[in-house]
């Protein structure tokens, strides 16, 4: 049986310096999705911590919002919330 090829979008976290990415990449699944990013970034020497591989392509502004370039408290996330609700 053939697995069909889909787009997913994968994020992950640059090891060296905190940072999220957002990456499209195609795969038979969100796993091998993730196995080919993984392998492009070490073959250009970086090392990334994955998080999630979600199928369809995803866009940060569009589908995907970050409230920051790395991870963000949740404290921070309820000063947001707050800001806004002003």
């Amino acid at each position: 049986m053939n697995a069909q090829i889909s787009t997913f979008t994968v994020i992950g976290v640059y090891e060296s310096n905190g940072q999220l990415f957002v990456t499209h990449s195609h795969g038979t699944s969100g796993e091998h999705a993730m196995q080919l990013v993984a392998r492009k970034l070490n073959d250009d020497g970086i090392v990334a911590d994955f998080v999630v591989a979600i199928k369809g392509a995803h866009f940060e502004g569009q589908s995907l919002f970050f409230p920051g370039e790395g991870l963000v408290s949740g404290d921070a996330i309820l000063e947001l919330q707050e800001e806004g609700d002003e």
